[in-house]
């Protein structure tokens, strides 16, 4: 079957179209697509933050130990705060909220 050169160009066209059409869709909605290249990139934002954060902890950790190792009176201080020792002769005061009025 011959066709004539104007539907030639037609129907190549529409098949340009249909083409480029599919492919754009697969830009955008398909595997790697834009839409996944999204969304995988908000999750490594996420987990760089949160790896900073870490690293933060990590660091002030590390320098609590470090002062734990070298200074006695630190050893002191969080056996005081944490598990509420005292030496002998101390006072232990311990304060309570007052009951809510009704």
């Amino acid at each position: 079957m011959k066709f004539s050169s104007k539907a030639r160009r037609e129907i190549t066209l529409i098949a340009f179209c249909l083409t480029s059409l599919s492919l754009l869709g697969m830009l955008i909605f398909g595997r790697g697509g834009y839409l996944q290249v999204r969304t995988v990139r908000e999750r490594l934002n996420e987990l760089r933050k949160r790896n900073h954060e870490l690293h933060l902890e990590n660091q002030s950790v590390y320098e609590m130990i470090l002062r734990v190792q070298e200074d006695p009176a630190e050893i002191e201080r969080i056996a005081r705060k944490e598990f509420n020792l005292a030496q002998p002769g101390d006072w232990i005061v311990t304060l309570t909220d007052p009951p809510p009025t009704p």
